[in-house]
């Protein structure tokens, strides 16, 4: 059976900032942990409250810090 972790994107992952054309940072530990995870074979569903115009933006930054989903 397949494992999901459903993982908040602001806030949880990323510092929550409240401009996204700030540089995002990314929380201690995330990218040890999404690692564990994708080791274990989990599937990572991450959802956000950012608005559908920012898909493209939010993909290229989850890109750029490493973080595979």
């Amino acid at each position: 059976m397949t494992k999901n972790i459903f993982c908040d994107i602001d806030g949880t992952i990323l510092r929550d900032k409240k401009n996204l054309l700030e540089p995002p940072e990314i929380l201690n530990g995330v990218l040890e942990k999404f690692e564990e995870w994708n080791n274990n074979n989990y599937k990572i569903i991450l959802f956000s409250e950012r608005k559908e115009s920012c898909r493209k933006q939010t993909k290229e930054q989850l890109r750029m810090l490493g973080i595979n989903y």
